[in-house]
């Protein structure tokens, strides 16, 4: 137990007359837990790991503590220098939502690290901030405004996914951006619109493999199928579609939970019945990038939309895309689903069921022919 009188846990290196903190004495500890006397007034801890009195920064995770899945707690807003140092059992590694900062080597000697999600609060990663040679898989927030030299190092084979619509700035020279990840054959996936500017931009441009995290939609002759990257701060998300560039003519927007399932349908076309939820699928790429994917049905044949997507936590829009497709002229090969929506359907409900009748055939509520 550390005690009552401890009032720094910091190494400190003299530069001229200054000093400043270099690393904590228990940057390379191995303990189980970390005990604090409870009256100290510089330091506490929660499940043996050990925090600024205040609880805002993370100061010390023990390293033999045997858990294999951490989410770092919320209130949180700094992990510290070394915080996660030779951390030895962590396989997953999430960053709650009210984390801002992760200092220098907060992860170094992680090296059984495999997934790490970095939420959109965190805004800086500073120097080798993520030294984990076994990391596999690293999600970026969209909020990552600037990230030091070699602030990832690892010797596997990296999927990077970046949700940031604006490369982040790095801090020190590109020459010093990633150390080895950029040269394995490692991947980084970006939002699809900005694409580009990360094939420009000063680090990320040395990628040889930059892919768009999601998957482009697909048109059917009344259907579209949409896919949107699944975002860890999210609450939920909209579509809507619009028969103008404009969006002066909503046609049709469909609401889902932060799990990619539908929750509401708003229909905007006269004489069409409202139809409940379904769910919606959650599917993943097979280069990692996570995503939700849907199919609109009910469309009309060769035409044009204009839509918008929102991603939302509670009530504040934190993520917008907005861009058109076009559906396929009639008598295109789909292989698609009836379409529900296209003038009177009848709706009925048998054995509790809803049933759809069109053209003298039944069908549920997810476009399939029933008997």
């Amino acid at each position: 137990m550390l005690p009552e009188t401890i009032d720094s846990i910091y190494l400190y290196l003299q530069r001229g007359d200054s000093y400043y903190a270099y690393k904590s004495a228990f940057y390379w500890n191995n303990f189980e837990q970390i005990i604090i006397d409870s009256h100290n007034s510089h330091y506490a801890t929660f499940d043996g790991i050990l925090y600024t009195k205040d609880t805002t920064t993370l100061l010390v995770y023990p390293a033999a503590k045997k858990t294999d899945s951490v989410y770092v707690r919320q209130g949180v807003t700094t992990i510290g220098i070394g915080a996660f140092s030779n951390a030895l059992n962590i396989r997953y590694l999430e960053f709650s939502l009210s984390v801002k900062y992760i200092q220098e080597e907060a992860l170094t000697g992680a090296d059984s690290l495999s997934h790490l999600v970095i939420q959109d609060s965190v805004e800086t990663i500073l120097d080798e901030a993520l030294d984990c040679l076994s990391l596999t898989h690293l999600s970026l927030g969209n909020g990552l405004k600037y990230v030091g030299g070699y602030f990832v190092i690892s010797d596997s084979l990296l999927n990077i996914s970046c949700r940031a619509q604006t490369p982040p700035k790095i801090i020190n020279s590109a020459s010093h951006f990633l150390w080895k990840v950029i040269d394995n054959g490692s991947s980084l996936y970006v939002p699809r619109k900005s694409l580009n500017l990360y094939k420009q931009a000063e680090g990320w441009s040395q990628f040889k493999n930059i892919y768009p995290i999601e998957p482009p939609i697909v048109s059917g002759v009344n259907n579209a199928e949409v896919s949107w990257v699944q975002n860890f701060s999210a609450t939920g998300y909209v579509w809507t579609l619009y028969l103008d560039e404009a969006q002066t003519q909503p046609y049709l927007q469909l609401t889902f939970d932060k799990g990619g399932h539908l929750t509401n349908i708003d229909l905007n076309r006269p004489n069409v019945p409202q139809l409940p939820a379904e769910e919606g699928d959650k599917q993943e790429d097979k280069r990692y990038a996570e995503y939700y994917s849907f199919t609109i049905t009910g469309l009309d044949a060769d035409t044009k939309y204009y839509y918008t997507r929102q991603t939302l936590a509670g009530e504040r829009v934190i993520d917008e895309e907005t861009g058109s497709f076009e559906t396929l002229p009639d008598g295109a090969p789909t292989g698609i689903n009836p379409l529900l929506f296209e003038p009177s359907p009848q709706k009925t409900f048998e054995n509790g069921m809803l049933r759809i009748r069109k053209n003298d055939n039944t069908y549920n509520v997810n476009g399939t022919k029933v008997e």
